[in-house]
């Protein structure tokens, strides 16, 4: 994988998917009159947004609306930023995710499920945990494991 795609395979590969799920969320919890669930779900795509702005520090605000990952000014940031740029700002989105998926899940549990804080709070620390843990393995350690290894596998794979 060429060094340049990282953030955009991060963005693509975590944070939109992450965002049409709030955004479906949303339309449910609206839909179903869930007015707080709908609060919730419209904060977690403005967190999801502003993690998504971070990962371009180069860019405006203008730049980002004309496309984070294919406006003009977006493919000269891609080929501007180091590697190791790039892999300090998703590891660094990778723990503002992590955030966002704790309150997200912590309103999941005790507002749809009912479960008591003592019971969500460790189900949901864990959980955040794990999926912290998958996601910086996957978008940062494998990347700079091969990097430091002189290009294995995992370099030379193109997810997008």
């Amino acid at each position: 994988m060429s060094s340049p795609k990282l953030v955009r395979r991060f963005e693509s590969q975590a944070i939109r998917p992450l965002w049409l799920a709030a955004l479906i969320a949303a339309g449910g919890a609206g839909w179903t009159r869930h007015w707080w669930s709908l609060a919730v779900a419209i904060v977690v795509m403005l967190c999801l947004g502003v993690i998504g702005a971070t990962l371009h520090p180069a860019l405006s605000a203008s730049d980002l609306m004309e496309g984070p990952l294919s406006g003009p000014a977006a493919i000269v940031e891609e080929r501007a930023l180091a590697p190791q740029v790039q892999l300090y700002l998703i590891g660094r989105a990778c723990t503002h995710l992590c955030f966002v998926l704790a309150i997200a899940g912590m309103w999941a549990t005790m507002g749809w499920f009912g479960w008591r804080w003592f019971i969500a709070l460790p189900a949901v620390w864990l959980i955040v945990l794990l999926v912290g843990g998958f996601l910086k393995y996957r978008f940062v350690l494998s990347h700079m494991r091969a990097a430091t290894s002189g290009g294995a596998d995992v370099s030379k794979r193109d997810d997008g």
